[in-house]
């Protein structure tokens, strides 16, 4: 049986790693750097991930120091509703 509830056992402040899904590599780059520009976060890592085979979607990994588990969920939630971000993993 799997527990689909129970909670992740982070250790903060920790390393996290966001694989942000687009069609336009400079769009998420953009996306991304606004975003946390905004938050005044300035050390991160971007990198590409993987292209799908028709180059339709892009993914980028994200590498980012997070205090606690509001500010994970916080860059979670505004990349997932940024426009040009299609997923946030």
């Amino acid at each position: 049986m799997k527990n689909i509830d129970r909670k992740l056992d982070i250790k903060y402040p920790c390393e996290w790693t966001y694989k942000v899904i687009g069609n336009e590599y400079e769009l998420i780059i953009d996306a991304i750097n606004n975003i946390l520009s905004n938050d005044n976060k300035q050390n991160y890592k971007t990198d590409i991930s993987k292209k799908s085979k028709s180059a339709k979607y892009i993914s980028v990994n994200l590498d980012i120091e997070v205090d606690d588990e509001a500010t994970r969920v916080k860059y979670y939630k505004k990349l997932s509703e940024h426009k040009d971000i299609k997923i946030v993993l």
